[in-house]
């Protein structure tokens, strides 16, 4: 069986963040000398065969062939390849792509050349993300060519995406252009959440699949992190790229209306101008004094830093999945989110954290809680997380879920 995996962006355009590793990891659990055999599913999570109603037995024996084409896209630069240069990745064969514009349009005329020959020659056709011109170019492609099509929207078709202050474009593009081609696509997503978001979008007759991202830990459990439960203040986390999306802004006014003595960590980078507005907030909520900007955090030390926390908060307005919240969970640090976060009903169902509206108000009430009247709780949370999110997030089980996956579409 051969898969075509298509993203924008791929290692090592880290600056990208969660989605570029989570394809990434996807990618490279296939390169193994012995695909896992079985029916294993993931609770919480649909199987495949649940929904399609075909019994389909992975065969160990059969072949994957994992390949990606990308772009040199990183940032506001580009990856020192050739066009169409084709290289190696942690096993995986990764074709990189010229592109004539930047961020986030990535307009790559050479990839769209290449994927119009070639696209047959592949059993699977798996796309990452949309609203970028690689993404909606491979779709309409596809659509042309009479071939099936996988699409993980890895966030970008919530609510919050069609109808934030900059969408207008978005949802007149979605009318003439996007629902047409969206139409004939395979949904796969990442939790409840972001099928609610398709199902709203473009109803409840789309095919869609639940299975959740990989997320890179095996540095995590590698590592036995003593959890520090004797902080003379809560020690509070915010670790993510920081834009908007996020709600940051919640959580400094929240921490403005605290009694009890904390400090505040975040970790991340993003715009200049939308740093400093966020810095300047807090200087006038009159807590500066209280937070560390970490910055950009390096990937070989991010466990290290999860690890040092009582709780990481994430009070975004929309995330389809959220990558740090597992990465947090491997940790041993538990974590605050609001409800538009994806893992929400994992976390509250694993018992694991809490969801609290995005409200200032309410998320104060909920940390002067934690900290005065759940401190044990707390604790074991802390002890327990890492025992369920290494058995939930194995690398065999999510693999083989994800070949139940393929194969229900290859041999339907």
């Amino acid at each position: 069986m051969k898969i075509l995996h298509i993203n924008a962006s791929y290692k090592p355009a880290f600056i990208y963040g969660g989605p570029t590793v989570s394809v990434a990891k996807l990618c490279e659990s296939f390169d193994s000398p012995d695909e896992k055999s079985g029916q294993a599913t993931q609770e919480g999570f649909d199987s495949p065969d649940e929904k399609s109603g075909q019994a389909t037995q992975p065969d160990n024996k059969e072949k994957i062939e994992i390949s990606v084409y990308t772009t040199l896209a990183n940032g506001k630069e580009e990856l020192p390849y050739k066009n169409g240069e084709i290289k190696t990745v942690n096993g995986v064969k990764v074709h990189y792509f010229k592109r004539i514009t930047k961020d986030h349009s990535h307009f790559s005329p050479s990839f769209l050349v290449h994927f119009w020959k070639n696209v047959k020659a592949f059993d699977i056709i798996h796309i990452h993300a949309w609203w970028n011109l690689v993404s909606v170019g491979a779709a309409l492609i596809c659509v042309l060519k009479g071939k099936e099509y996988i699409l993980s929207p890895r966030g970008t078709l919530s609510s919050y995406s069609f109808y934030n202050r900059k969408s207008l474009l978005k949802r007149l593009f979605h009318l003439m252009i996007g629902k047409p081609i969206l139409k004939k696509a395979i949904f796969q997503v990442s939790s409840g959440k972001e099928k609610q978001d398709i199902a709203a979008i473009l109803g409840a007759s789309c095919k869609v699949q639940v299975i959740p991202n990989f997320v890179e830990l095996n540095a995590a459990w590698a590592q036995d992190f003593c959890v520090d439960v004797n902080h003379p203040k809560a020690a509070l986390l915010f670790f993510s790229r920081i834009e908007e999306k996020k709600g940051l802004e919640f959580l400094l006014h929240a921490c403005a209306l605290l009694s009890m003595p904390f400090h505040l960590n975040i970790a991340g980078s993003g715009e200049e101008r939308y740093l400093v507005e966020l810095k300047n907030l807090s200087e006038r909520l009159k807590i500066a004094q209280y937070i560390t900007w970490l910055g950009q955090v390096a990937s070989e030390r991010k466990f290290e830093v999860l690890a040092k926390y009582d709780l990481l908060i994430l009070p975004s307005y929309d995330e389809n999945f959220a990558n740090v919240v597992i990465e947090s969970l491997a940790c041993g640090t538990p974590v605050l989110l609001t409800p538009k976060v994806g893992l929400a009903d994992y976390v509250v169902k694993k018992e694991l954290g809490w969801v609290v509206e995005q409200d200032a108000k309410l998320i104060a009430d909920e940390l002067e809680t934690i900290f005065r009247d759940k401190k044990t709780q707390l604790m074991e949370m802390s002890v327990k997380a890492k025992h369920i999110i290494k058995q939930d997030f194995a690398e065999d089980t999510l693999r083989n879920i994800y070949v139940e996956f393929y194969q229900s579409i290859v041999f339907k």
